[in-house]
């Protein structure tokens, strides 16, 4: 018995180890993230997810990376994907696609940002987080027209876009589309001349901190890339901006400088978040606006200006004081939603435009609708209830006029055994068809139903 005992015991000790390591198992392999790496150079050697290509062109040496871990991996994006610093690289495009989730290190962006020109693409990665680089530990000296940064992120989540982020070159570039972002961290541009672009299109941002530059302002770039050039926000909610979010300046005259906001929403808009001088073109059409502060919109341009089809539900009174008008400025449909009824109603004093702008009253200022007050009195009340009983009164006639109807219709008498009703109805007796009685009639042969049967009787014999 003693022996059967220690037998049992020991199989449950085994059991619950095997379970214990299972669990370990599970959890450590679960949590693992995979580091992204080339394969060694050399031929054959390959890698399961990344394929990197390496050439050489006139201007240099150059690295393309291509990385597709099929949603199977959680990824960590480190120096050890490649030793750009080493190799005395040119160019070097990095693309990271269907992850898990990406953690882009520190040492990644210091290595990777030692390539005059750099492209960091992720798509469909998840969650991104991106670890803050050192202030200032990897300067670029503006020598060179080819020193580029460009970073694209579609369909992820971002917690944050840390401080540094796109730095210490002569141009830089941003797009995120389709993406979810908590903050924009201040000065997330910190040592770039200029800015090819800035975009964001169909995404959503909790806060954008101001200003973006380290340096305090944007200076857009003479050219463009790709098609894209200047700040573009498109259908993008934005939560809040901080004051002076966006400042954009340029002043050499030339094509294709602009800034776009279309079909946007935005909620607390600081002041001076959007802040515009010098060659640009700028609209702003078909947005929303939960609260727009002072001179929330600064914008002293020379070329077009649209300001079109925009909605505000509440505004300071001087949130659109600083934008200045000329021949090419376009203030059209423009409607600002206001909690009290201002006295006099004028457009120029509830919301005024810059004294450039002419006529203020082109923007239209609507106040919502008052409640409807609804009074209860007496008189009322012994009005309803008097109304109330003449209706019932004259239902109580109408019901005892068609019961003494009734009656005198629906009378029933007996007659010869047989019951009779005079109320438009037949009786069960009626509704019974006149025929023979068939159980006493004899039917001829070779007929089958004789009430059916229309063939006349034969006279020969």
């Amino acid at each position: 018995m003693g022996r059967q005992v220690t037998g049992v015991g020991q199989a449950v000790r085994a059991t619950l180890h095997l379970l214990v390591i299972l669990v370990w198992v599970l959890a450590h392999v679960s949590c693992v993230s995979l580091i992204a790496m080339c394969p060694p150079a050399g031929p054959g050697n390959t890698s399961q997810y990344c394929r990197c290509e390496r050439g050489t062109f006139r201007s240099g040496r150059n690295l393309t990376i291509l990385c597709d871990f099929n949603n199977k991996e959680d990824v960590v994006l480190s120096s050890a994907l490649y030793p750009f610093r080493r190799l005395g690289l040119m160019t070097a495009y990095v693309r990271i696609m269907n992850a898990i989730s990406v953690l882009v290190t520190e040492d990644f962006l210091l290595e990777w940002l030692t390539v005059p020109s750099v492209g960091l693409d992720l798509w469909e990665c998840g969650r991104v987080t991106v670890v803050p680089t050192p202030w200032q530990l990897n300067p670029t000296v503006h020598g060179s027209f080819s020193t580029f940064v460009g970073v694209g992120i579609v369909g992820c989540i971002v917690p944050y876009i840390p401080t540094g982020f796109l730095r210490d070159k002569t141009a830089a570039g941003l797009r995120i589309s389709r993406s979810t972002v908590g903050v924009f961290n201040r000065g997330f541009l910190s040592n770039i001349r200029e800015m090819r672009y800035l975009v964001l299109e169909d995404s959503t941002v909790d806060f954008v901190d101001g200003p973006v530059a380290s340096e305090g302002f944007v200076t857009l770039s003479n050219r463009t890339t790709d098609g894209r050039n200047g700040l573009v926000l498109s259908n993008v909610t934005i939560q809040r901006l901080g004051n002076g979010a966006f400042n954009l300046i340029h002043q050499n005259r030339g094509n294709g400088f602009k800034m776009e906001m279309l079909g946007c929403y935005l909620g607390q808009v600081g002041m001076g978040a959007f802040t515009v001088t010098g060659d640009i073109a700028v609209t702003i059409k078909a947005n929303r606006f939960r609260r727009l502060e002072k001179e929330a919109f600064k914008i002293d341009v020379a070329r077009e200006l649209k300001f079109e089809e925009n909605v505000a539900l509440s505004v300071d009174r001087l949130a659109l004081a600083a934008i200045n008008c000329h021949n090419l400025t376009s203030l059209e449909r423009n409607t600002v939603h206001l909690d009290t009824m201002p006295d006099p109603l004028k457009n120029s004093s509830v919301i005024p435009f810059h004294i450039s702008c002419g006529n203020p009253q082109i923007f239209t200022v609507i106040s919502p609708a008052q409640p409807r007050l609804v009074e209860v009195t007496s008189i009322a009340t012994w009005v309803l209830l008097a109304i109330l009983l003449l209706f019932v009164l004259v239902i109580l006639i109408y019901v005892v006029f068609w019961w003494r109807s009734g009656s005198n219709q629906n009378r029933e008498y007996r007659k010869n055994d047989t019951f009779h009703f005079f109320n438009g109805l037949r009786s069960s007796k009626e509704n019974l068809t006149i025929l023979p009685d068939l159980n006493m009639t004899e039917v001829p042969a070779g007929v089958s139903n004789p009430l059916y049967d229309k063939t006349e009787p034969s006279c020969s014999k």
